[in-house]
């Protein structure tokens, strides 16, 4: 029992077992429920975002590292609990009811958040080397706060406001 609830929740409820790019896979799904939130709940969802970055976040280490010892392999691509925390600390705090163009916005989180995760620049790369839920977390988490941080640059460059 306790080994398909590490399964359900390491690959973020089975979405990991995608053949292909699980891991991109995974943040579609979030960017999608995050976009949800932020149409139909109106200023709750700068809330809620927040409280699930922090919630996949601290059941992410140890889930992770239980699903290594399931799965027998270091960082398993279908484990992606990482990739759901990353995405949602990357749409944190954001007020996109404030933003121009808030679609556009979206994606472009998404695909710096993908970009940074996948190609691994310095930091990221190094921190995955990590022992066990460590090395699976912190790249995506550094990932998403770099991908949050590089979008209020590029909209404060591109519209003077700082969002």
């Amino acid at each position: 029992m306790k080994d398909l609830f590490v399964k359900i929740l390491s690959t973020f409820f089975f979405v990991g077992y995608n053949p292909v790019l699980p891991g991109t896979s995974t943040s579609f799904v979030n960017v999608i429920i995050i976009f949800i939130l932020f149409k139909y709940l109106n200023n709750l969802y700068f809330f809620i975002i927040p409280t699930a970055a922090l919630l996949f976040t601290v059941i992410g280490f140890p889930v992770s590292s239980a699903a290594e010892k399931i799965f027998g392999k270091k960082d398993p691509g279908k484990v992606t609990i990482d990739e759901a925390a990353g995405t949602y600390i990357s749409y944190s705090f954001l007020r996109f009811e404030q933003m121009e163009f808030p679609a556009l916005v979206f994606i472009g989180i998404f695909l710096i958040f993908r970009a940074l995760d996948m190609a691994k620049p310095w930091l990221i790369y190094s921190v995955q080397k990590l022992p066990g839920g460590s090395g699976i977390m912190m790249d995506d988490i550094i990932a998403g706060a770099a991908a949050n941080i590089l979008i209020r640059c590029i909209y404060l460059i591109s519209f003077g406001v700082l969002v």
